[in-house]
């Protein structure tokens, strides 16, 4: 894509911003700037109740040993969540000890009285995101007309997938706008699109381990990419797909019935369906996820696909075959694949970490409807 070309991708891209879309992208961005601000927030609490917590449940076990068998032992998460709940409401013996004992450790004492206030935190951050989601997927029902759906899809069968997309942002419908077209605009001048595109998570702060660990992987992708490095960025973004692939697939395990382990991709593809067939209102990421799946099945296959870049031969160092020859295109068509599956990993991990903060509510629920 040279100068000229790319000029008129962005006045065609300038032209289809509407009034109508701007004002969804701007709602979007304020709905998105107050999810993020009550789950830094709600993240805080929840790091110091979590640091107190532990070292008051070690003095607790140090001191008074015979708690131990008092706990409830369960082996699922929504089985512990319903044994605490129990107690809470129909107190026995043992939960009388228990909470008399808690009282004279002072860490467990001050997460007692953070109660309320982490409740408030997380009700009120699970509602930001949960107006956040619903004003997307009004969003995406109201502003993709068919026309662009089936644009969307058909780039995505050629390994384009812009399920991403919360707005109409890139010109799909214009004839000129096929497959390479629509990657060249990724890759334009040193690859500023991709850099835009990723700098949202790039710029995230007090991360986990886990997560700075990827920010330090799509940083070197990207880096190689734009050195012309691709074979060497293909199997970063090999590394992060799998990472998203494994998140998705791991949310709920051990929550309703017994963690399973899964052996490989082609099980793991199994529970993230299995996930999406048990959803409501997940229209828009079971396209998604159709287009990934379909996609990827094509890229680990053990035959060679034309046009199609062979993970087996890049992964295990089959320098003697072509296909480790890999394309700047290639490269962002797995950048691509990334962010749709990471999407739908987050969804389903902020689903779950929902479920399992539905005890962590209650407190506050109860704090304002104080007994008369």
């Amino acid at each position: 894509m040279d100068e000229k070309t790319f000029a008129d991708f962005l006045k065609k891209q300038s032209r289809l911003i509407t009034p109508t879309i701007k004002e969804a992208i701007e709602e979007q961005m304020r709905l998105r700037s107050i999810c993020d601000e009550k789950q830094r927030y709600f993240y805080k609490l929840e790091d110091h109740y979590r640091e107190l917590f532990s070292q008051g449940v070690q003095l607790l076990f140090e001191q008074h040993p015979e708690v131990r068998e008092m706990l409830p032992d369960e082996e699922t998460k929504v089985g512990a969540i319903k044994a605490i709940i129990e107690k809470v409401f129909n107190p026995d013996r043992n939960y009388k000890t228990i909470t008399e004992l808690m009282k004279t450790i002072p860490q467990l004492v001050e997460t007692d009285q953070m109660n309320v206030e982490i409740g408030k935190a997380c009700f009120e951050y699970f509602e930001a995101f949960r107006s956040l989601t619903e004003r997307i997927n009004q969003d995406r029902k109201r502003l993709f007309s068919p026309e662009y759906l089936k644009r969307m899809e058909e780039l995505a069968d050629e390994g384009v997938i812009m399920f991403f997309l919360e707005t109409p942002d890139y010109p799909l419908l214009e004839k000129e706008c096929d497959a390479d077209y629509v990657l060249d605009s990724f890759i334009f001048e040193n690859y500023t699109g991709t850099r835009s595109l990723l700098y949202s998570i790039m710029a995230m702060q007090n991360v986990g381990d886990s997560m700075r660990r990827k920010q330090e992987d799509i940083y070197s992708a990207v880096n190689n990419m734009m050195k012309g490095n691709q074979r060497t960025a293909a199997r970063d973004w090999f590394a992060l797909l799998e990472s998203e692939h494994k998140k998705c697939a791991n949310v709920f395990e051990g929550f309703w019935e017994k963690e399973r382990t899964f052996k490989n991709g082609f099980q793991r593809s199994q529970k993230i369906q299995d996930l999406l067939n048990r959803s409501i209102d997940t229209e828009w990421e079971e396209k998604a996820w159709a287009k990934i799946d379909s996609y990827y099945a094509k890229i680990t296959s053990r035959e060679t696909i034309d046009g199609v870049i062979n993970r087996n031969a890049i992964v295990h160092g089959d320098y003697g075959r072509d296909e480790m020859d890999v394309s700047a295109r290639d490269v962002v068509k797995l950048m691509l694949m990334w962010l749709n599956m990471r999407l739908i990993a987050d969804y389903y991990c902020n689903l779950e970490e929902y479920y399992e903060n539905k005890i962590t509510i209650i407190p506050y629920l109860c704090s304002l409807f104080p007994e008369s």
